[in-house]
């Protein structure tokens, strides 16, 4: 074995052998042709797809999210909750990472087993939130101002449900404890809730045009029958697949 000159070829468990004295060692992982050129493209940070997903861990907690199974745990031990901010008060002070506040309507289902979570609202409601969301979100990167960072998403959920009716739902969103963001976030709703300034009744009166006849640029289409976008469908689809575990929790 010492004189044999070692004549590797490779195996497909990574290692490598040699021809002559069957002398086997280690060798690195040798990539793929399907590994390196068939990995599909992962979906860039979408604003849009964070809050579809925040309506539906809201709406339906059961079948949406991942909620933390040590959180899961303590919920079971020391629930029910008499109200969502008992539940969120008593989770501010439970000393667990990753408490995902966003799966809140669902700690406070497990935590009762005589709870049952209410029908979802209708899926015009749904797809209104997600067009004021839309609204808001074009505007902020297409008009300007001075503001530098996006609305916090609970303040937005909060503010939301409330324009639709939704008070029930208002107790398991966290509400944000800083009043000078709180003022802050009021004033940018009403500066991207209006239309800018060349969209305004003089202008559309000065130029002969009948406003009934105008669609504001970066509103998404209004046909509620329509498929939903690729990337929504993936979401719903990869959440779905994760009902089987949620329910053995539960």
């Amino acid at each position: 074995m010492q004189d044999c000159e070692h004549k590797f070829y490779e195996t497909n468990y990574n290692t490598k052998v040699c021809y002559s004295c069957g002398l086997e060692k280690e060798s690195a992982l040798q990539p793929t042709e399907g590994y390196t050129t068939n990995v599909p493209l992962l979906n860039g940070y979408s604003r849009h797809n964070r809050m579809y997903m925040l309506l539906k861990q809201l709406f339906n907690p059961r079948h949406y999210g991942y909620p933390n199974s040590e959180v899961v745990a303590n919920v079971l031990k020391h629930g029910p909750f008499s109200h969502g901010t008992k539940l969120l008060g008593w989770l501010a002070k439970l000393k667990v990472k990753h408490k995902q506040y966003q799966n809140a309507h669902y700690y406070f289902a497990i935590a009762s087993s005589s709870y049952v979570i209410p029908d979802p609202p209708s899926v015009n409601t749904v797809l209104a939130m997600e067009r004021s969301f839309h609204k808001l979100e074009q505007g902020f990167r297409a008009r300007n101002h001075t503001y530098k960072s996006f609305f916090s998403y609970n303040w937005l959920l909060r503010k939301f449900l409330e324009e639709a009716k939704l008070n029930y739902y208002i107790q398991f969103v966290k509400q944000i404890k800083c009043k000078k963001r709180m003022k802050m976030y009021e004033t940018m709703w009403e500066f991207f809730t209006k239309p800018p300034p060349h969209l305004e009744d003089n202008a559309a009166i000065k130029l002969g045009v009948f406003r009934s006849s105008q669609t504001l640029l970066g509103e998404p289409p209004r046909n509620e029958n329509s498929n939903r976008l690729g990337g929504q469908l993936f979401l719903d689809l990869l959440a779905r697949s994760h009902h089987c575990s949620l329910e053995a929790v539960t």
